[in-house]
C-alpha cells in the first residue's frame, strides 16, 4: 500500500470519529474528498468528448451530489471508511449518470434529441474506445450512463470492491484492509464485477 493511499484512510477513518463526535468540519473535510473523485471520474468519462465542455452544468450536478451526500452522512451517520466510501460511491455513480443522460440527448451544435443506440453495434461490435474519433459523443455518453446504472445494481460484495477500486482507485491490498479478506479474493470480486458489467450491457464495458 502506498504511504498516500494508506493516510487517505486514515483520514477518512479520523474524519468519520470526528463527525460523529459532532465536528461539523469533519463533514466538509469528507465531502472536499468525494468531491475530489467524482471530478477526477467525470474528467475519464469525458476525456474523448472534446467537445463537451459544458462546466457550469457539471458543476450543477456536482453540487446536487454533495447535497444529497451531505444529507446521506447525516441520516446514515457512517462510522467505518467502508460505510463511507460506500455512499459516497453510490452518490458518484448517480452525479455521473446524470451528467451523461443530460449531454447525450444532444449531439454537439445541434438542438436535435436523438434516442441513443444500442450499447454495442450489433456490426462492428465497436467498443467504446474503438468510436473515441467518432461524431457519435450522445451515443456513447448513453453507454457510460448506463454503465454507472448497472454498477449501482452489482451485488454485494463484488459491488463494494467495485466501489473501492473504481470510484475511489484505492490499490488492491487497502481494499482487502478494509473489506477483511485477502488480496486475491479482491481480484475475484473485481473480475466477477467485470464479468456482472459486461452481461448486463451486452457486451459493452468501458475501460477500466
Amino acid at each position: 500500500m502506498s504511504d498516500a493511499a494508506g493516510n487517505t484512510t486514515v483520514h477518512i477513518r479520523r474524519c468519520l470519529e470526528r463527525m460523529n463526535a459532532q465536528d461539523a468540519a469533519a463533514r466538509t473535510e469528507l465531502l472536499g474528498h468525494a468531491r475530489r473523485r467524482l471530478t477526477l471520474l467525470a474528467e475519464r468519462m469525458f476525456s474523448k468528448f472534446p467537445l463537451l465542455h459544458d462546466r457550469e452544468q457539471a458543476e450543477d450536478v456536482f453540487q446536487e451530489a454533495m447535497v444529497r451526500l451531505w444529507q446521506s452522512l447525516q441520516e446514515v451517520g457512517p462510522t467505518t471508511v467502508a460505510g463511507f466510501m460506500g455512499l459516497a460511491a453510490l452518490q458518484m455513480r448517480r452525479a455521473l449518470r446524470d451528467l451523461a443522460r443530460r449531454h447525450f440527448g444532444r449531439s454537439p451544435g445541434s438542438e436535435a434529441d436523438r434516442p441513443p443506440r444500442p450499447l454495442v453495434s450489433g456490426a462492428t461490435g465497436r467498443s467504446l474506445d474503438d468510436q473515441a474519433a467518432s461524431d457519435t459523443a450522445p451515443d456513447e455518453l448513453a453507454c457510460w450512463s448506463e454503465f454507472h446504472v448497472a454498477a449501482d445494481k452489482l451485488p454485494e460484495p463484488e459491488r463494494t470492491a467495485f466501489d473501492l477500486l473504481y470510484y475511489h482507485e484505492l490499490p488492491c491490498a487497502e481494499v482487502a484492509e478494509i473489506m477483511d479478506v485477502s488480496e486475491r479474493q479482491v481480484r475475484r470480486y473485481w473480475q466477477a464485477a467485470r464479468f456482472e458489467l459486461h452481461r448486463m450491457l451486452e457486451g459493452y464495458l468501458p475501460k477500466l
